[in-house]
């Protein structure tokens, strides 16, 4: 059973024939491979050209029969239309569909009328009046009929009252149907076609490409057409309980940008994609953005945006996670040869709800248009934009192209299969009528930009053109102009080493800029002249510095899975960096001079406010945890990955197994909670020495620098475990006990001629060569102080930290022996002036008279209050409480700092008076 099937009937026809469509028949399951092989395997030979009849009385077959009640339609509504003027040159063409072609009834060959017709074979239902009648009306090209401009309300029968009360979704403007120019869209595709070849496309791959290019070309488009809407859900936008509508004024525009705006509202009437709506409660104004392509072309035309911020803080916005770059770019690992492609006119495209509508009206000089495609600034335009790509490629993305918005990304391992992914692709445009820029297509690349970036089989780099650019431009002259500069570096920052650091005195005079003026907005900063504040020499230096780091972007490599991946961390007193690199298989084990780096990502990040009081040590370990946290993506593998750092204590501190330290306990509780935020990972952590670190020289001086030789660095690397001489028993002056020292000790002792009668009983070890006791302890003899008290240093400064009085005698009596030995350690623990400080017992305090206030603003508490980051970078709130009263009074800061606090005391005391 056949439901909801539309039918036309042909009186003059009492053959019981039932003529379906191409589109039912895909429906139904119709395969064109399937029917030839059936036929195939029915009869090797098919003569289906046997019959000659012709005219009238000539059996005709269905496809015939629909033609002939096509040009039938056309004819009388042609003729309708000619009699209520509303078509003019009426010319006819010298050919007729009906009467000329040998399939139609005629005796031209099919092959030939649709070479030589004008007549495009699509038709457009109009509404002509209010109370329903259409017209099935044929657009043709120069001598053949057209519809002229029909004035607003030309077809309207019903009465004004009646008109008045028409809802505004169905008062559209009636679009000119002319065929696309095809023309041009077939030289836009052979000149892309020339430009494959040119990149390294075989022969048989432009062939290839030609006939994909020539069965799918109604996907590409170079201009506006009678192109229906993508086929999904349209946007339809939520708008907040209780929320007013909102209405701008018309702006005051140059001539140039009225003369644009008129061309380009006409252009969307004519194709239906806005329509007058002067009855709208809701009205936003146009923004006219400058293109790119205006720098070279003057008569390019500007963008139009509108100036929805009204309407979006009335509506609530919808959720999708859009994706990650820097993930979804790890998908192009092997990948050799991409296309690129864009969507035209992207979200002229996309169907918005007919309930959404009047929303996002637009008010320009001439009238009020309303929409009927979803407007670029809408709340919901990305996350509706992203939706609809993963809808109509979801099954694809991540498996042979990526998409952001409407860049899409095609990548593969060879030419055949970039080509067959792309006309899947296209074939996907096709089943969803979605078009894509012809211009803008690349549909064979080596290395293609997509979303701003480079990609090849090597890896990814920023555009060059963007780099450039910033280079080119001239020195800021407002905080506005230095904020925009640093924004835009802020989008390349992953592929700058050393980013933070370089960033680091440009950042401090906008924030200096920010607190003069009083405002973070670009608007009120864009008035903020850079020379009130501290802008000289040195701030030039810096802009020179941070652009020539531009023109010296390192390249990231695709994440290999069978690499392994390192992490190498540094921190210094103002910042921290961090750079993930991968190693070939077997490298890791190489010296270090021999190993070659991939970089797959640079971190960077400042330390300001209290984090900038931390201790090395906390800021060597929060560079490791926030680098495991943002690089997650490229950590979390099976194998692993090893993590470097050059601060010894962390490799202990770190480690799964590591002992606690002689540290201040809130100090021990924050970096043990750190610890765990590792624990989801697998990793070996390793220490780097300082002078053979790899981090200064991937960071700070890619390639410029030649590695130390395994003479200079001695070991490679310390390995989890490892026991070395480690601080504070650096020092110069500090003599290592060593085993010829002992030796030397004891045979001095035991040429005394009295020997102690308590002394154990020694026996002399070949071996070694030393007295050692019954169970192999080293024997130290009691006048050897000096020796002792250096065993006690090494063995209480352990490589995590100051021990115990008890964990230093047990580490001393697992290898030596003397009398007095846990004694001795006892009292040099005790006198530890390190562990006196950090150790964990109650200090004591001189005991005071607790104050108590008898009247207002006698006393005043204050501290700050850490909270989530709101607008504005809004994180903390100092919070002032009367002691007497409990009167509370809470002031929002940006940073903790004695700045705040000084301007909110002079505050409270400009209201309540001093504090006494």
């Amino acid at each position: 059973m056949l439901r909801n099937l539309a039918c036309l009937v042909e009186d003059g026809n009492t053959s019981l024939d039932f003529t379906l469509g191409r589109p039912i028949m895909i429906v139904l399951g119709y395969s064109a491979d399937e029917l030839l092989v059936r036929a195939r395997g029915t009869k090797s030979e098919w003569e289906l050209g046997d019959k000659e009849q012709v005219g009238d009385d000539a059996e005709t077959t269905a496809l015939q029969r629909m033609c002939r009640m096509q040009t039938r339609a056309r004819d009388i509504a042609l003729d309708t239309m000619a009699l209520e003027g509303l078509v003019s040159n009426t010319a006819t063409t010298d050919q007729d569909w009906g009467g000329s072609d040998k399939a139609h009834g005629g005796t031209d060959s099919p092959r030939t009328i649709f070479k030589t017709k004008n007549l495009t074979p699509a038709y457009w239902q109009l509404p002509l009046s209010s109370s329903g009648a259409q017209v099935l009306a044929f657009q043709t090209l120069d001598g053949c009929p057209r519809f002229s401009r029909v004035p607003a309300g030309a077809h309207a029968t019903a009465t004004e009252n009646a008109d008045a009360v028409e809802r505004h979704e169905t008062r559209t403007a009636l679009p000119s149907l002319r065929l696309h120019d095809s023309s041009a869209v077939h030289g836009m595709l052979d000149s892309k076609l020339a430009a494959a070849r040119a990149k390294g496309l075989s022969a048989m791959g432009v062939k290839r490409l030609r006939e994909i290019l020539l069965r799918r070309q109604d996907s590409f488009r170079l201009e506006f057409g009678c192109d229906p809407p993508v086929k999904v859900a349209p946007l339809q936008v939520r708008v907040k309980v209780n929320a007013q509508p909102t209405k701008a004024q018309p702006r005051r525009y140059s001539p140039d940008d009225r003369a644009f705006l008129d061309r380009h509202t006409a252009k969307l009437l004519e194709f239906g994609l806005v329509f007058l709506n002067h009855r709208s409660r809701w009205a936003s104004a146009p923004r006219i953005v400058r293109k790119k392509e205006q720098d070279s072309d003057p008569s390019a035309d500007p963008r139009m945006t509108i100036d929805t911020r009204g309407v979006n803080e009335r509506t609530k916005a919808m959720p999708w996670p859009m994706p990650v770059l820097e993930v979804v770019l790890g998908a192009l690992e092997g990948a050799k040869v991409f296309f690129a492609l864009d969507w035209f006119r992207g979200y002229w495209q996309l169907p918005l709800h007919e309930d959404s509508q009047e929303l996002f009206t637009f008010i320009t000089h001439r009238g009020m248009y309303t929409p009927t495609r979803v407007p670029m600034g809408a709340t919901d335009a990305v996350a509706y934009c992203q939706g609809v790509v993963e809808e109509i490629f979801g099954d694809r993305l991540g498996n042979g192209i990526l998409a952001w918005l409407d860049d899409i990304l095609g990548y593969a391992e060879s030419e055949d299969e970039l080509l067959q992914l792309l006309d899947q692709v296209l074939v996907r445009c096709e089943a969803y009528g979605l078009k894509l820029h012809a211009k803008k297509c690349e549909f064979f690349e080596i290395e293609v930009k997509w979303c701003g970036k480079m990609v090849s089989a090597a890896g990814v780099r920023h555009c060059p053109d963007r780099g450039q650019g910033l280079v080119e431009m001239q020195p800021p002259q407002t905080a506005g102009d230095l904020q925009q500069f640093l924004c835009a570096m802020n989008w390349m920052r992953q592929s700058i080493p050393e980013y933070n650091r370089l960033t680091a005195g440009l950042y401090a005079v906008l924030e200096e800029a920010m607190k003069t003026a009083g405002s973070r907005k670009k608007v009120k900063l864009a008035k903020f002249p850079l020379d009130q504040i501290s802008w000289g020499d040195p701030q030039l230096a810096d802009l020179a510095a941070v652009k020539a780091a531009l023109l010296k972007m390192v390249p990231l490599a695709h994440p290999s899975p069978t690499a392994a991946v390192c992490l190498y961390t540094d921190a210094s007193q103002d910042s921290w960096g961090a750079v993930a690199t991968q190693l070939e298989p077997g490298e890791v084990q190489l010296p270090l001079e021999q190993q070659h780096h991939h970089p797959l990502a640079f971190l960077s990040g400042r330390f300001v406010g209290t984090s900038s009081r931390w201790p090395t040590i906390e800021k060597e370990a929060y560079a490791i945890v926030e680098a495991t946290r943002r690089l997650e993506y490229l950590l979390l593998r099976p194998g692993g990955f090893r993590l470097y750092t050059d601060h010894r204590n962390l490799v202990y501190i770190f480690a799964p197994y590591g002992p606690d330290t002689a540290m201040a306990r809130y100090q021990a509780d924050k970096l043990q909670r750190w610890a765990l935020s590792l624990l989801s990972f697998t990793y070996v952590i390793e220490h780097v020495p300082g002078e053979a670190n790899v981090w200064g020289d991937l960071l700070s001086r890619w390639g410029a620098t030649k590695m130390p030789t395994a003479a200079t660095i001695g070991a490679r690397m310390s390995r989890l475990a490892a026991v070395e001489r480690v601080s504070p028993l650096e020092a110069v002056d500090f003599v290592w006990p060593s085993e010829d020292e002992i030796r030397a000790a004891q045979l001095a002792r035991r040429a005394k001629d009295s020997m102690e009668p308590s002394q154990p009983p020694l026996c002399w070890s070949d071996d070694r060569q030393l007295f050692l006791l019954a169970d192999e302890r080293v024997w130290i003899p009691d006048d050897a102080v000096e020796l002792q008290l250096r065993l006690c240093v090494v063995a209480h400064a352990g490589a995590a930290g100051h021990r115990g009085a008890k964990t230093t005698a047990k580490a001393l009596e697992d290898l030596f022996s003397w009398r007095s030995l846990r004694k001795d350690v006892a009292v040099f623990v005790s006198e530890c002036m390190h562990c006196m400080a950090t150790a964990t017992g109650k200090i004591p305090r001189p005991l005071g008279e607790t104050l108590r206030a008898t009247k207002p603003n006698e006393q005043l508490h204050f501290d700050f209050l850490s909270m989530a980051e709101g607008a504005g970078g809004l994180k903390y709130v100092l919070v002032l409480k009367d002691n007497m009263s409990g009167y509370v009074e809470l002031v929002a800061c940006v940073q903790a700092t004695s700045d705040e606090v000084y301007q909110s005391l002079l505050d409270w005391f400009k209201r309540f008076g001093v504090v006494r």
